[in-house]
């Protein structure tokens, strides 16, 4: 079984943050496997929101409900409950060092300074699988990372967003029919 995490922030004044698109995936995720982000329901021994997808799909779709810093106390937890080993663990999340709409999957590897990548190797360890989605631009330059991140998307980037969760989502999709990511780098518009 795979525990497919997206990372994110909750509550309403994060929801369209470059921080979220992590989330966002996750949501798509659901909607292409037939059920809805309502759908996700509290987990009973994790900071998470969960879409038991086992039966149907082998995995389970996975919201921290810790903040973005504290990702890794709800993987491992999650981990533990489900005995998931980290290769098993793919999580999906916001990379400024990439640019908008590239995607780069690779098991393994650093954190790049993002707070929730740094919480889950504290946690797990870091063989588990990255999904990162891109979301530099021009302004990167002149604003600090930290509040960037927490920006919403330009109005331009804002109209290409569905189309790259939906492909992303698919990726995900197909690896997960095929048994398993593979290092990959995708433009996604």
């Amino acid at each position: 079984m795979k525990l497919i995490i997206g990372l994110g922030n909750i509550g309403k004044e994060y929801h369209a943050t470059r921080h979220n698109l992590g989330f966002g995936v996750v949501d798509m995720l659901a909607i292409t496997f037939g059920k809805q982000p309502s759908d996700f329901t509290k987990h009973a021994k994790a900071a998470a929101e969960i879409l038991d997808l086992k039966s149907e799909f082998g995995c389970m779709l996975v919201r921290p409900t810790t903040m973005m810093n504290l990702s890794g106390q709800a993987v491992q937890a999650l981990a533990h409950y489900y005995k998931i080993a980290p290769h098993n663990i793919w999580v999906i999340y916001d990379d400024v060092d990439l640019p908008f709409g590239h995607m780069r999957v690779r098991l393994g590897g650093g954190s790049a300074g993002h707070n929730g990548i740094k919480s889950i190797m504290h946690h797990i360890g870091d063989e588990f699988w990255r999904v990162r989605l891109g979301i530099a631009n021009d302004y990167l330059a002149t604003t600090p990372t930290d509040k960037f991140v927490l920006d919403p998307f330009m109005a331009e980037e804002a109209t290409k967003v569905p189309a790259l969760l939906e492909t992303a989502a698919n990726y995900i999709e197909a690896a997960l029919l095929s048994g398993n990511l593979s290092d990959h780098s995708q433009h996604l518009h």
